[in-house]
């Protein structure tokens, strides 16, 4: 049976500073709201985040917990949660920090479920997430692209930093600053993620996608020189469909 963690020893910091300022005060454990769960850590993961956040090189309300990411166990789930149950193993990375602790409740979103292949400790210590693909080209061997919650595309770092075939990696990599632009504006995806819990049926990314942009103007074009010739006129590459003077 899960347990019931009422009281959480916790690092937490009153002010920006080095790591004398780390304290271990017990807080307070409540029970989960809507979208939220309880979780009990097994194992904690460690990065340089923790540290720029600690000194306040990335400044964040205090007083502050630390930590960003860990595995464990779901002890209890809100309203609403449908993705994990109370018993769960589970593993987060991102969120709001407090995961230096021995329970937590947090948004469910941030969670999901870890297999049972995968120990704790591994499952703390092997999730990197950054939308900046130079990062990640210097620290791993294999890359997964995701995009609302799923993997878009995956491969060795060469192949997908070379050779990207999904229209969010090209993205991402417009977005790396280069030498050979320095001082050009940075390119953006356009349009906003969908919300996680509203997730769109078929592809999440097709709202924001040129090159569904691309091919539908491109198959409009071909739909009227099939299917009205008589109203079409030659104009460059890409024919525009014209009123003919009677």
């Amino acid at each position: 049976m899960p347990t019931h963690t009422t009281v959480s020893p916790t690092v937490r910091v009153d002010k920006a500073g080095g790591p004398e300022e780390m304290k271990l005060v017990d807080l307070p454990v409540g029970e989960p709201g809507p979208k939220e769960v309880r979780i009990r850590h097994h194992a904690i993961g460690l990065n340089f985040l923790d540290v720029y956040q600690r000194s306040g090189v990335y400044p964040l309300p205090l007083p502050l917990s630390l930590g960003n990411e860990a595995a464990g166990v779901i002890e209890a789930v809100g309203a609403e949660v449908t993705h994990l149950k109370a018993g769960d193993r589970a593993v987060y990375c991102g969120g709001p920090p407090g995961s230096y602790s021995l329970a937590r409740v947090m948004a469910a979103r941030h969670v999901v479920r870890l297999p049972d292949a995968i120990s704790f400790e591994t499952g703390a210590a092997m999730i990197w997430i950054t939308h900046d693909l130079s990062v990640v080209a210097g620290l791993a061997d294999r890359i997964c692209v995701m995009y609302a919650g799923r993997i878009v595309e995956q491969g060795t770092v060469v192949d997908v930093l070379t050779q990207p075939r999904h229209p969010y990696t090209q993205g991402l990599l417009d977005s790396v600053p280069s030498r050979s632009r320095r001082g050009a504006r940075l390119k953006q995806i356009p349009g906003m993620a969908p919300p996680a819990l509203e997730l769109p049926t078929g592809c999440a990314f097709r709202a924001r996608c040129a090159l569904l942009e691309a091919f539908l103007a491109l198959a409009a074009v071909l739909f009227v020189v099939v299917f009205f010739p008589a109203f079409f006129v030659a104009a460059g590459p890409f024919a525009r469909p014209a009123r003919i003077a009677s």
